[in-house]
């Protein structure tokens, strides 16, 4: 849901939806987390389910106009239902920013509307709420998905150059052979170096240890053919290294907060 609102006063109060507030025009103090901050025209930033917060006016007492972007975390997807926060979301597999490294806490972060991007965005959100033409839900989540991947994308870290020949040989072995019985173990006793150097010096690369690594790289795989094909759960379980097929539940879940079969439903 989409509202515009204009004053300089707001009580502190919280929501049990995420919101999304742009700063139209105008200027003024936003209190949040027990901090002061500046928000000024064309910055947005994102208010967590049940943070608490308001607005004051600054010295300039100009009038602030807002427009509130407010929605809860299942309209992305139906798996979220259960979300309280804006990090549970980033694992959503429509948004999938969990894989990436952000150098700023999105909810404590004050973004910059530079281009208007945004705000075109939210417009065209608005405008699909307001007419309810045929696929309105569906269109109005695709924008809503943009605008959150394009923000995210303003404190994302790029991902690191990989120095170390060895590691990158590593990786790029890893990344054509998850799906088979590898282990850094074997890895290591056949290029004839030490475990435990290989083992620091990919996690000090990569950002996190080899089975890690491979993991995600299974449950990634596994989630794309659970869209994209019919093959049985089982069998995408074997396909993507997992000979346990409950424990591959397991790990599916821990990562993607839902059964594979409650995935395939979701998104096909």
């Amino acid at each position: 849901m989409i509202h515009s609102v204009t004053g300089n006063v707001t009580n502190m109060h919280s929501h049990d939806f995420i919101e999304f507030a742009y700063v139209k025009g105008g200027s003024a103090i936003h209190h949040i987390a027990g901090k002061e901050i500046p928000i000024k025209k064309g910055d947005y930033f994102i208010i967590d389910c049940h943070a608490e917060h308001g607005y004051s006016p600054d010295k300039k007492k100009e009038t602030l106009e807002l427009v509130h972007c407010l929605f809860f975390p299942e309209i992305l997807d139906g798996a979220l239902s259960n979300c309280k926060s804006f990090n549970e979301l980033l694992n959503c597999y429509l948004i999938r920013f969990n894989r990436y490294q952000l150098r700023e806490i999105p909810t404590e972060y004050v973004f910059h509307d530079s281009d208007g991007k945004i705000l075109s965005l939210l417009y065209r959100i608005d405008q699909e709420s307001e007419e309810k033409q045929a696929g309105h839900v569906e269109l109005a989540r695709c924008y809503l998905i943009e605008l959150l991947v394009l923000t995210l994308r303003k404190i994302y870290t790029p991902a690191k150059v990989i120095h170390n020949e060895v590691v990158a040989k590593i990786v790029d072995f890893a990344d054509k052979n998850f799906s088979s019985n590898i282990s850094l173990d074997k890895i290591c006793s056949e290029i004839n170096y030490s475990l435990s150097y290989i083992s620091r010096k990919f996690k000090e690369e990569t950002g996190t240890n080899f089975n890690k690594y491979v993991q995600r790289k299974r449950i990634e795989q596994a989630c794309h053919l659970l869209v994209t094909t019919l093959k049985p759960v089982t069998e995408i379980a074997q396909e993507t290294g997992y000979c346990d097929y409950k424990f591959f539940l397991k790990v599916f879940k821990e990562n993607i907060k839902v059964s594979p079969r409650e995935f395939r439903k979701i998104h096909r």
